[in-house]
């Protein structure tokens, strides 16, 4: 990962950038079909906003719709904000799974009284998700951002991480968010997109990848008993990848990169990983060998805390305790 292609290794943080432009093209484009083009132009409208009387502190929630030009077709993408009510601006924690169960009250109550606003949207507004329904095909590549671009390669997984890129668009716009200080949060296939985002914008300050496994944070070389494999998640879910990810995936140990690289991308900025012991499927172990592996990077840069990694118990689901690791590494600076 520190290596060139002829064996030379890079000793210091500023020789970093050249050598992760060859790794995210190699990662980014052969498994997850590359990244769609940023639009042309992207505008807002401030659809409503309203005061939340029932939360403590009376926080202020915010509907945005997100209009973005470039292609075929326009694609459209509404963005829920709620925020503190106060006179300067705050963080900002982005959440993309608004096609699942919302976070709990408590969780966001939680984020407010930490000065953290919650901004929400469905990722599946831009791409459809072939997991999501019973008559679903999973390998077909639909919805609008694929009608605006026909033909192209890219992934539902690369499509949703776009999408987090156009909400993080707005949030620079927004004089009541801190354009500094922007987290990134997903579950499962959700983490997945979130670490394709973090990895390929550098305005994302926070990542947080919650049990994100195959394709996602965990080595495809190193999977614990009852773990998921790059190879089957592939091949249950062709339409979350690139065109050549089962190819990729066919023998882990041929490939020209393994997971650890996807998160090393991430550096210097923050990695916080959440996974549960008893989430087999998710391949915990995997995981953290990967962030074992990637924290070469963040040494490199003198900031190897910059990557953090946790168990806890239980299994596969986005918990309170998860959301209180997120809200503590990022208030916390």
């Amino acid at each position: 990962m520190l290596a060139w292609d002829d064996g030379s290794r890079i000793d210091h943080a500023a020789a970093w950038p050249a050598l992760s432009a060859v790794w995210r093209s190699r990662i980014v484009g052969g498994l997850y079909g590359g990244l769609p083009e940023p639009p042309t132009t992207l505008t807002s409208t401030l659809r409503s906003v309203s005061h939340v009387a029932r939360l403590p502190g009376v926080p202020i929630l915010e509907v945005f719709r997100i209009v973005c030009e470039g292609g075929d077709v326009r694609v459209p993408l509404v963005l829920h904000v709620l925020r503190p009510d106060v006179d300067h601006p705050v963080p900002v924690v982005l959440h993309g799974d608004g096609c699942w169960w919302p976070p709990a009250a408590s969780t966001v109550q939680a984020a407010l009284a930490a000065g953290v606003a919650v901004a929400r949207f469905d990722r599946t507004d831009v791409a459809d998700d072939p997991a999501a329904a019973p008559t679903a095909v999973a390998d077909r590549r639909s919805g609008p951002l694929y009608d605006a671009h026909p033909g192209a390669r890219f992934g539902a997984i690369a499509a949703w991480a776009w999408a987090y890129h156009r909400c993080v668009d707005l949030i620079e716009r927004h004089p009541a968010l801190d354009t500094s200080r922007v987290a990134v949060t997903g579950f499962s296939r959700g983490a997945k997109t979130t670490l394709l985002a973090g990895a390929m914008d550098d305005r994302i300050a926070l990542t947080h990848d919650h049990a994100s496994g195959a394709g996602g944070g965990a080595l495809s070389r190193v999977v614990g008993a009852g773990g998921e494999t790059l190879a089957e998640v592939v091949a249950r879910f062709p339409a979350w990848f690139g065109p050549d990810a089962a190819t990729i995936a066919h023998d882990p140990h041929a490939m020209p990169f393994d997971q650890h690289v996807l998160l090393a991308l991430i550096a210097p900025r923050r990695l916080l990983m959440t996974y549960a012991a008893d989430d087999a499927w998710s391949n915990p172990d995997g995981a953290r060998r990967a962030a074992e592996a990637a924290r070469a990077v963040y040494r490199l840069h003198g900031d190897e805390r910059g990557l953090e990694f946790r168990l806890r118990p239980g299994g596969h689901e986005y918990t309170a305790a998860d959301w209180s690791a997120l809200l503590g590494a990022f208030s916390g600076g």
